[in-house]
């Protein structure tokens, strides 16, 4: 009888995609950012550019503050803090969009709206000097002054103003992780 001594192959076992520090606690970074994202939301209805832009950026290591302190896991990767910034975002877009959608489907303040924009225009279109933009901003003007116009124009601007949130937010969460992150680490060490 003739005997092998060959070894069976076994292929590695392949190696987890994510890293342990990288698991996020739903429960407490759902919560932490519900509350960041209250924050900007209520930061990003004051109207003041430079304060919106401040609180969604804000949210994002608000949200890393809170959830470090519910969620108690240490260290946080900038990678950790980044999803939780983006909830947060993500949270303050939706809480915004409630805000604004009360206050836009209200015929009182759509008429406003229409009437903001036809005092307007003619200035913008007056300021540029090249006679193919006057008549695409006139085209523009006109139809913004329809109800679907001003409608679509309006959720064009909310969705552009959702990636703000997001990307504002998730950085500050990844720069708030990559600054705060290994607090507990450095206090041992």
């Amino acid at each position: 009888m003739i005997k092998d001594d060959r070894k069976e192959f076994t292929p590695p076992s392949p190696e987890p995609t994510y890293r342990a520090q990288d698991k996020l606690l739903w429960r407490p970074a759902i919560s932490a950012a519900l509350i960041a994202g209250l924050f900007a939301a209520v930061g990003t209805s004051s109207g003041v550019i430079w304060l919106a832009l401040l609180s969604m950026f804000a949210s994002g290591g608000l949200a890393l503050t809170l959830y470090r302190r519910k969620a108690r896991s240490l260290p946080l990767t900038p990678w950790t803090g980044a999803k939780i910034g983006a909830l947060a975002g993500g949270w303050g877009f939706v809480l915004l969009s409630i805000l604004s959608a009360s206050q836009f489907f209200n015929p009182g303040r759509m008429a406003e709206m229409h009437h903001v924009m036809q005092e307007r225009m003619p200035d913008i279109i007056a300021a540029n000097p090249d006679p193919a933009m006057h008549q695409k901003l006139e085209q523009f003007q006109n139809y913004v002054a329809t109800d679907h116009g001003l409608i679509i124009i309006s959720l064009i601007g909310m969705a552009t103003l959702g990636v703000f949130f997001l990307v504002a937010s998730a950085f500050g969460g990844a720069l708030g992780a990559a600054l705060f992150g290994q607090g507990s680490d450095r206090k041992q060490n």
